[in-house]
C-alpha cells in the first residue's frame, strides 16, 4: 500500500477513533502505520472538501491534527520534509497566490463532474497539478505561485498558521502595523534562512522568540517573557511544555578518540594527571567509556529563555542588528499575509417572517439524511410536488394561527 492509501486509510481510521470516543488519540494511528505526517496532513483538507456529511466536531478535530502535524510534527528529524527543503526555504511571497485581473466575459462553462473537482483537489494535496479543462480555467481568480507543489502547499499552510497566531500576541500586546510587520519580517526570515531552527521543535517557540527579540531592539521594557508567555495561555493550542521544554542541543554520537599511528610515540608522552574528584567519588571515571569507543551524548533541554539565549540569539544576531536604528543597513519589511476570509454560509433565509431556508443542493449526500424527520424538505428536481404543497399548507396554517412556522 503506497503513502497516499495509507494516509487516507489512516484518516478514515482517525475518524472512526474520535467518533467512538476511544482513548487511542492522535498521532497513535500514523505511529503504528509508520506514516510520516508531513504525507499524512495531505488528505485531510481533500476529505473534508468532499466528505459533506462530515459533523462540525469532526472537521473541528480534523483541522486541529492538521495544525499539530504543521506547527511540530511534521518538523521532526526523521521527517521527509528535509529531503525536500532547499537550502533557502521558500518564503512567503513564494508560496502565496497573487490576485489576478478578472477575465474577460465569457459564456457559463458547463459544471464539472464531481470525479474531476476530486481528482483536482487531490493532485493539488500530494504536489501535482490539477487536470486542465477549459472551463475551470475561466473562474481562477488567483495565478499560480513561484512555489508550488507539496512543498509550497505546507509551507503556505505554515506562514497561515503562525500569521494567525502571530497577529494574536501582537493584538494582545498592543503592537501597531509597522512594529507587527518587523516581527513578521524576523520571524519569516528565521523560517527562510534558518529552518534547522524548527528541527524537533514547535512554530509557537520561534513566534515567541521573534516577537521579544524585536520589542528588545526598540526597547518594549514592558515587553518580556513572562508577559508574552501570559498572553500565549490563552491561545487555545498553548500548552505549558512548549515553553517549559524546548530543545537546546539535540542528540548526538560522540567522535571517537584517535590513537596515535606511532606506538613509540606514546609511550614517551607523560601520563596526564586527573583532576581530583568531585562531591568526594571518582565513580564517573570508572564507568568512562575507552578512549576509542563510541559514546552517545544526551539531549539538553530548557525553558524558552535558554533556548533564546543559547540557540536563537546566535542563529538570527546578524540579521536581528540591522534593525538596530544605529546602523544603516535596514532590512527589507515582509509584507504581512493576507488570506482569504471564510465564506458565508451558501444557506439563505426566504422571509424574514418565516424559518424557509434555501441551500444549495449536495449531490454526495442522500435525501434522507439531509434533515430531521421533524422538519419539513423539498429538494427541487428530486422531491415529489406534493412535499411542495404540504410546505405550503404547514406555512399558511400556522400564519393564520399566529404561530411561527416550523423551519
Amino acid at each position: 500500500m503506497d503513502v497516499f492509501h495509507a494516509s487516507v486509510f489512516a484518516c478514515c481510521f482517525e475518524i472512526v477513533l474520535f467518533s467512538y470516543n476511544s482513548p487511542f488519540c492522535f498521532p497513535w494511528i500514523i505511529d503504528n502505520l509508520k506514516i510520516p505526517p508531513y504525507h499524512f496532513y495531505k488528505v485531510i483538507e481533500v476529505i473534508i472538501k468532499e466528505e459533506k456529511s462530515l459533523s462540525r466536531s469532526l472537521v473541528k478535530h480534523l483541522n486541529q491534527v492538521e495544525e499539530r502535524i504543521l506547527e511540530s510534527l511534521a518538523w521532526q528529524s526523521a521527517s521527509p520534509l528535509y529531503s525536500s527543503l532547499p537550502p533557502t526555504a521558500p518564503s512567503y511571497e513564494d508560496v502565496a497566490a497573487t490576485k489576478s485581473p478578472p477575465p474577460l466575459p465569457a459564456p457559463r462553462p458547463l459544471p464539472i463532474p464531481v470525479a474531476t473537482s476530486f481528482i483536482a483537489a487531490v493532485a493539488t494535496a500530494v504536489g501535482g497539478a490539477p487536470p486542465s479543462s477549459g472551463q475551470a480555467s475561466l473562474h481562477q481568480p488567483e495565478t499560480r505561485p513561484k512555489q508550488t507543489g507539496s512543498l509550497g502547499l505546507f509551507y503556505r499552510k505554515v506562514y497561515h498558521l503562525a500569521h494567525i497566531r502571530l497577529t494574536n500576541l501582537c493584538e494582545k500586546l498592543e503592537f501597531d502595523e509597522s512594529f507587527h510587520q518587523k516581527v513578521w519580517t524576523c520571524f519569516e526570515h528565521c523560517l527562510v534562512h534558518n529552518s534547522h531552527l524548527m528541527r524537533d521543535r514547535h512554530l509557537d517557540q520561534l513566534i515567541m522568540c521573534a516577537v521579544y527579540v524585536v520589542a528588545k531592539i526598540y526597547e518594549h521594557s514592558d515587553v518580556n517573557f513572562q508577559r508574552i508567555m501570559e498572553y500565549y495561555r490563552h491561545q487555545p493550542q498553548a500548552r505549558s511544555h512548549i515553553y517549559r521544554n524546548v530543545l537546546l542541543e539535540p542528540k548526538r554520537m560522540a567522535q571517537p578518540s584517535k590513537l596515535s599511528d606511532s606506538p613509540s610515540r606514546t609511550t614517551r608522552r607523560s601520563p596526564r594527571k586527573r583532576p581530583p574528584p568531585t562531591d568526594g567519588s571518582d565513580a564517573s571515571s570508572l564507568s568512562a567509556p575507552p578512549p576509542n569507543s563510541v559514546s552517545e551524548k544526551e539531549e539538553q533541554r530548557g525553558d524558552i529563555i535558554s533556548f533564546y539565549n543559547k540557540v536563537y540569539v546566535p542563529a538570527m544576531k546578524e540579521f536581528v542588528l540591522k534593525f538596530c536604528p544605529a546602523t544603516n543597513t535596514f532590512p527589507t519589511l515582509s509584507p504581512l499575509p493576507v488570506f482569504k476570509k471564510n465564506q458565508p454560509s451558501p444557506k439563505r433565509k426566504v422571509s424574514a417572517n418565516h424559518h424557509l431556508y434555501l441551500s444549495p443542493q449536495s449531490s454526495t449526500v442522500p435525501q434522507r439524511g439531509l434533515t430531521p424527520r421533524s422538519r419539513m424538505l423539498y429538494c427541487f428536481s428530486r422531491s415529489p410536488a406534493k412535499k411542495l404543497k404540504e410546505m405550503n399548507e404547514a406555512v399558511a396554517a400556522r400564519c393564520l394561527s399566529g404561530r411561527p412556522p416550523k423551519r
